[in-house]
């Protein structure tokens, strides 16, 4: 073994860069001052004489361990281009010699295993004779070939065989050939090599050692690999490794790919992965540090239409269009078509529910959403229910995409189609479920309506609506489709802006009476959510249950809707967060304006429920020195209505 003293930097392949302290099994000195070796990872070349000293008391289990890691490191190159080269080849036969061969050069290099004394640890001397580099076990300069120590034999026959054999497999999985046909080829490589090698030997000509002089320019260059980029065999040298800028979305994409997990699971694998990895293998954390920052959100646009969920979308979109496309299938049922097309939009809908996000918008996005329109046209046409309830399905997977996609169809036919579907399709109620929630869906990010849309869901369409929420058909529509239908009635709510032209509390003023509805409304603002608020990229748009509360009470015909313990409950509900709301917090002026409302236009007075304590808030809301101006005027109006009436 030889130790690096300084460092040595080489642009010319058949030289050997190094960092002063790396080790190197001497293989021959047959070029004066060159001593060609390999350096534990695959790779031989040259290394400059006066730059690296003898280790006399090297090991042998470090010999067989710096031998063992350079046939590895040969397997790893080879897996990742899928082949094995020919200087690959021909490195790990001269690994695999025996015992008596053992650290061959890997085109000419020969090793004597000498018997020794010194405490049954290897010494490796440069003595050359007729340019080979002898390994002695003893005194230096002993030639002893006939009485090899027995353990030392053993040892490293079952290690270099072990180590044969493997690259016999490796070469036999990534080639898919037979491993026997594999050996038999090894086998005879190795002696045409040996009789090639025999031949050289006897030419070998002595070189002068008076300067340092270039290796021989005969010797084929050693092609470049990954590991020409370590700065020593234990450490990665970060500052000189190229990484690919999205490695770690193409390892999250290839684990998708073949476990059929979704974007999400597969990148977490991909996480757990390369933690443990740095968890278990200190030296390369910073490696798999530098791996998880190349994950990206949005690729290049290149890179996302290539990836295999893009493709497989666009394939999928063109069989459904052929089916919207053949009306004599749909007219006379030629074949039995349902299946292969559920199928289809069942893999679709896993797609668009697992893949990446941006991959998916890109996709469907193609030729200005031409695939979504296809795709309207086409549940407009099929009229099988399982088919139609998977469309919807799908739809409601792309709506969660982007808000552009949802333009799009709502400026479509589907919507109307939706509409007309609630009024003739009410009795079953799981189909009465997916239209309503698509429907929702479409009309929750307070667009501008379509005028066409607007003549559909007019008085009576709602009027039927609030009927089926007040009166559901059985035990399935109230379990199913209640919640559902007053979701729809807030996602409409939030587009209509003049309050005395809302065509939803016009029904309600003429009805006088909705106890369910109201219930399940009070009960929903209870609990401060918004259930029109669906999706991530819906950022601008106001609360929809607290816009249907200040509707509702901005006028008397509907002010008094709720019955007198419901106002109670609504009552206390305000004062819990007027107290409990921060200042700054824009939902404590619509409170506050919500509140003034009440005041104003219901029948507040007749009961006064807890007027003391929402009077006190009011008045600390006005001291406060951080209110904005607008919440103290608002408490200082709702106040001075207070003082109107006692």
């Amino acid at each position: 073994m030889f130790r690096a003293l300084y460092n040595y930097n080489s642009t010319i392949p058949e030289y050997l860069s190094f960092e002063k302290g790396d080790k190197f099994t001497a293989l021959r000195a047959s070029h004066g001052d060159w001593i060609q070796v390999e350096n534990g990872f695959g790779e031989i070349g040259y290394v400059p004489r006066n730059y690296v000293v003898e280790e006399t008391d090297a090991a042998l289990s470090e010999v067989l361990q710096s031998i063992d890691r350079a046939i590895q490191n040969i397997h790893y190159q080879s897996a990742a281009s899928g082949n094995y080269s020919h200087q690959q080849r021909e490195n790990l036969h001269q690994y695999c010699m025996p015992h008596t061969n053992v650290i061959q050069s890997v085109q000419y290099v020969t090793y004597n295993c000498n018997k020794t004394h010194n405490n049954g640890h290897f010494s490796v001397t440069d003595t050359v004779e007729n340019g080979w580099v002898n390994v002695s076990h003893g005194s230096r300069g002993t030639a002893d070939r006939d009485s090899k120590d027995t353990v030392d034999s053993k040892l490293m026959d079952s290690t270099k065989e072990k180590s044969c054999e493997d690259s016999v497999l490796d070469e036999a999985q990534l080639t898919g050939r037979d491993s026997k046909d594999v050996q038999h080829k090894h086998s005879s490589d190795t002696d045409e090599h040996n009789i090639q090698q025999s031949s050289l030997v006897t030419s070998t000509d002595s070189v002068s050692s008076s300067q340092v002089m270039s290796p021989a320019r005969s010797i084929k260059s050693i092609p470049s690999s990954p590991s020409r980029l370590l700065a020593s065999p234990s450490i990665i040298n970060m500052g000189n490794l190229p990484m690919p800028s999205n490695l770690a979305s193409e390892i999250i994409e290839e684990v998708r790919k073949h476990t059929g997990l979704s974007y999400d699971k597969s990148g977490l694998a991909v996480e757990v992965v390369l933690g443990h990895i740095a968890s278990r293998l200190p030296q390369t954390a910073a490696l798999m540090d530098k791996i998880m920052t190349t994950v990206t959100e949005t690729g290049s646009t290149s890179d996302e239409e290539e990836s295999y969920d893009a493709k497989r979308i666009e394939e999928l979109f063109t069989k459904l269009t052929a089916c919207k496309d053949d009306s004599q299938q749909r007219s006379w049922a030629l074949y039995e078509d349902q299946q292969n097309i559920l199928t289809n939009l069942e893999e679709l809908l896993s797609i668009l529910e697992n893949a990446k996000p941006s991959i998916c918008r890109r996709a469907v996005s193609r030729n200005n959403y031409d695939s979504i329109h296809n795709l309207v046209q086409y549940y407009q046409m099929e009229s099988r229910v399982v088919l139609r309830l998977s469309l919807l399905k799908v739809f409601g997977a792309m709506c969660t995409l982007e808000a552009a996609l949802i333009s799009h169809l709502l400026y479509s036919i589907l919507p109307i189609e939706l509409v007309s579907e609630i009024q003739t399709q009410y009795e079953d109620s799981q189909r009465l479920s997916f239209v309503t929630l698509l429907l929702t869906m479409i009309l929750c990010t307070g667009e501008p309506t379509p005028l066409n849309l607007q003549e559909q869901m007019d008085q009576s369409f709602w009027d039927f609506v609030i009927d089926q929420i007040e009166s559901p058909c059985s035990t399935d529509h109230e379990d199913q489709c209640t919640d559902l239908l007053v979701h729809l009635i807030l996602a409409y709510n939030v587009h209509i802006l003049d309050v005395k032209e809302n065509i939803i509390m016009t029904t309600l003023g003429h009805k006088g009476t909705a106890k369910v509805f109201t219930e399940k409304l009070l009960l929903i603002f209870n609990r401060g959510d918004d259930p029109v608020r669906m999706f991530d990229y819906q950022t601008s748009q106001p609360n929809s249950v607290m816009k249907f509360m200040q509707d509702l009470y901005s006028q008397q015909s509907t002010a008094t809707l709720l019955y007198t313990n419901d106002a109670k409950v609504l009552i206390d509900i305000i004062i819990r967060q007027l107290t409990d709301l921060q200042s700054e917090d824009q939902m404590r002026s619509s409170y506050l304006t919500l509140t003034k409302l009440l005041v104003m236009n219901s029948d507040y007075f007749e009961h006064e429920h807890r007027l003391a304590e929402l009077c006190e808030r009011l008045m600390a809301i006005n001291k406060e020195e951080a209110a904005p101006e607008n919440d103290k005027e608002e408490a200082t109006l709702i106040l001075e209505e207070f003082n109107s009436h006692l």
